[in-house]
């Protein structure tokens, strides 16, 4: 069985992004979940709502989302991949 996604008010798409279908986040969970676009979800555990913040306004100004994960997500959260 597996885990449900986050289902929030703030999931966001990214139809320009060439890695990311669309982030969410759960600000009372400080959980960041990102759908990739070769199907594979994760979540990043204890993320800043400044990071969100901060993620959620480049991708919607046109900004690169595989970039800032990659500099600013993976190599400081720990994270999980939803099944």
């Amino acid at each position: 069985m597996g885990t449900s996604r986050l289902n929030t008010e703030n999931k966001l798409y990214t139809p320009k992004s060439g890695t990311t279908m669309y982030i969410d986040y759960m600000i009372s969970k400080r959980m960041l979940e990102i759908a990739y676009k070769n199907g594979k979800v994760y979540r990043y555990f204890d993320v800043e709502p400044e990071v969100w913040d901060d993620y959620r306004d480049l991708v919607k100004s046109g900004g690169s989302s595989g970039v800032y994960v990659n500099f600013n997500v993976k190599p400081h959260f720990e994270c999980k991949e939803v099944e």
